[in-house]
């Protein structure tokens, strides 16, 4: 993956970007099955938050930072479970309890800004 030093096999879960479009949330999973497969937890904190727009990547690293802190991911809240692309690793229902080290952290506009930041968990031992 670039410059990160990491495989796609390092990544423990991905903040997807999911900001309700269709097409672009179907862009992302497409994305997503393709280079990670089925291995990574999906979730996404535009679930809880909505799309804040400009916001909204840096809204995801902060929650990100928060999950891998304190060793959780928090599930998608959503109604359209039918519409999420079935063959990912969707963190739905409850929260999971793990001790992740690597999250992807997916960040789309409307008019088509694009970033993705790989952000690790830091042992204070390091």
């Amino acid at each position: 993956m670039g410059s990160s030093g990491i495989s796609a096999d390092d990544v423990d879960f991905i903040q997807a970007s999911a900001g309700g479009n269709s097409i672009m949330d179907a862009a992302e999973a497409a994305s997503i099955k393709k280079l990670f497969g089925k291995k990574p937890w999906v979730t996404t904190a535009q679930s809880y938050i909505g799309n804040t727009l400009a916001a909204s990547g840096a809204i995801s690293v902060a929650i990100s930072c928060l999950e891998l802190q304190n060793g959780f991911i928090a599930p998608i809240l959503s109604d359209n479970s039918h519409l999420l692309d079935q063959s990912l690793n969707y963190v739905l229902g409850q929260a999971l309890e793990v001790d992740s080290k690597i999250c992807l952290i997916n960040s789309f506009s409307h008019l088509g800004e694009i970033s993705s930041l790989v952000i690790r968990k830091r042992d204070i031992y390091e």
